[in-house]
This record gives C-alpha cells, structure tokens and sequence, in this order.
C-alpha cells in the first residue's frame, strides 16, 4: 500500500469513527458537522485529497448526515456536488462482500452453498 493509500485508509477510519459518535434519533438531516470539516480541511489545503462527500442515510433512505467539500475538479476548482460520479475503484468488492453478507443474515444465502449453484454453468 502506497503512502497516500495509508493516508486516505486512516482518513476513512478516522472519518466512520465520527459517524458512529454521532445521534441521528429524531433529525430530519443533520447539518454538517465541524469536527469533521475541520478534520478534512488539512488533507484539501496540501492536495492529498481532492474532495470529499459523507452521507449517512438509513433503510428508509432518510438523510441524517451530508457534507461535501473539496472539488469535484481541483484546476477548474469546480465545486463537489450531491450527482457527481466517482471512480471506486477496488472499493467494490467491500460492497460485493457486505452485500453477499447482508444476504447470509436474510437467510438467503449460505457461505457454504456452491457457486454453481447460483450459476450452473
């Protein structure tokens, strides 16, 4: 893992650990939160990240918590919005196996159960 990658990993970290800190119970959307934007700030001013975007939502699709900051793209400095797109890269496979996980606890699947059970050929 690269320097930056190390970065960014312990930013993510730092950054859930806010969000498991922070009573959601009974908002309609909770404002940004200073802590965070004040955390995030440094890694915007040296270029180490280029923007950032944090939503909690629940099941129901109601947003508790949203903040962007940075840019969407650094030398035209256009601003970070809600619909931009961004390139995931290896990411999805954390969603691929929470999904599949999601699907265990549903009893929908089994760990065990063969892959050619679900693609036969």
């Amino acid at each position: 893992m690269s320097p930056s990658q190390i970065t960014v990993a312990v930013f993510l970290a730092l950054y859930s650990l806010h969000f498991s800190a922070i009573e959601v119970a009974g908002a309609a959307e909770a404002p940004a939160s200073p802590e965070v934007a004040a955390t995030i700030q440094p890694y915007l001013d040296a270029h180490k990240l280029a923007g950032v975007i944090g939503v909690i939502a629940d099941r129901d699709g109601v947003v508790h918590y949203k903040n962007l900051m940075g840019y969407a793209d650094v030398e035209a400095q256009t601003p970070i919005r809600e619909d931009n797109v961004f390139w995931v890269a290896s990411m999805t496979k954390m969603f691929a196996g929470a999904s599949v996980m999601m699907l265990v606890d549903e009893g929908k699947l089994s760990l065990d159960d063969p892959v050619s059970k679900f693609f036969p050929d």
